[in-house]
């Protein structure tokens, strides 16, 4: 389709994690082989591969300057990155489980990472601390997202909450959504909350009353973690699908109404209902500025332009 601009194989046997830079110009990709890889995305150009993890990287942030990563995974470990050299500034080992969430704060000076071990890791990045400055535990069950705005950190938990800490004024506000969350990300302007449930249901939640204001529906998650955000100008609502046929799906934010359906070229028919991790798009990631999307899929990235254009394409 026209909306897609480029491929890129990544060669790290799986892409977990895909997300734009600050500025949009790059993009970071964990992977199954160990690796975090910093790319050109639209001319398919590998700046830079960080080394360091024992097992698979499944989350990746990047500071407001550019000038820091962080990568999170299935060691336990939270690892913070010069970006132009390479090397590892800290590593961080005090999660008890597989770290999947990872935030930076708008200044880049903390950094939240979220846990199967239930909790939520604050990071001084000002400090050569090894111990988090703060620790969250108000979570019963796997915390599978974290989002930073402003003051203010939200997060996901498998036991239905989503959870808003207050920092200025040291408060928890939570939503109790009845269903386990599996991703969520804010609204550009801040003040809503998408969350993305394992009903396959985006619900977009009020930030200070806690009220649904729409919900969005037509994608498959099955049993994954599949990520969802919102384009530049929140116009968009965007998600990753676990079907058999690679998608990715786009509704409109203030409307709820469908608005494409991408299918990704290298997906595969499902095979008597068989779901292949080539087909299954767990992860995307909105341009900062621009009409553009990451989907990673596979062993590949996909860069797609324009989708607010796309033609909605209903299912068979």
């Amino acid at each position: 389709p026209e909306q897609l601009q480029c491929r890129t194989v990544c060669g790290q046997g799986a892409v977990r994690c895909v997300r734009f830079n600050a500025d949009g110009n790059y993009c970071l990709t964990g992977g199954a082989d160990k690796s975090l890889k910093l790319w050109n995305p639209a001319k398919s150009l590998l700046l830079r591969s960080y080394l360091g993890h024992g097992q698979e990287v499944l989350a990746v942030a990047c500071a407001c300057d550019n000038a820091n990563l962080a990568s999170g995974g299935e060691d336990k470990m939270v690892a913070y990155w010069d970006t132009a050299s390479g090397t590892a500034v800290r590593k961080y080992r005090s999660h008890l489980a597989r770290v999947g969430a990872l935030d930076f704060s708008p200044d880049a000076t903390l950094l939240a990472s979220g846990s199967v071990d239930c909790t939520v890791r604050l990071w001084d990045l000002r400090s050569k601390a090894q111990a988090p400055v703060q620790l969250l535990t108000d979570a019963r069950d796997s915390v599978t997202a974290v989002a930073v705005h402003s003051w203010r950190i939200y997060t996901a938990s498998l036991d239905g909450r989503l959870r808003c800490y207050d920092a200025r004024k040291g408060r928890l506000a939570e939503d109790n959504l009845c269903k386990p969350l599996i991703g969520l990300c804010a609204t550009r302007d801040g003040r809503c909350i998408l969350a993305s449930c394992s009903d396959a249901r985006l619900r977009l939640i009020d930030r200070d009353t806690g009220d649904l204001l729409a919900s969005y529906s037509g994608h498959s998650v099955a049993d994954l973690s599949v990520e969802c955000d919102v384009s530049a100008g929140d116009s968009l609502v965007l998600s990753g699908s676990a079907g058999g046929s690679g998608e990715l799906i786009c509704w409109d934010l203030l409307s709820g109404e469908l608005r494409c359906r991408l299918r990704h070229p290298a997906a595969e028919p499902a095979r008597a209902g068989v779901r292949t991790q080539a087909s299954v798009v767990q992860s995307v990631s909105a341009h900062p500025k621009l009409c553009r999307v990451l989907t990673a899929m596979g062993d590949a990235v996909f860069l797609w332009a324009d989708p607010a254009h796309a033609i909605a394409d209903e299912p068979q």
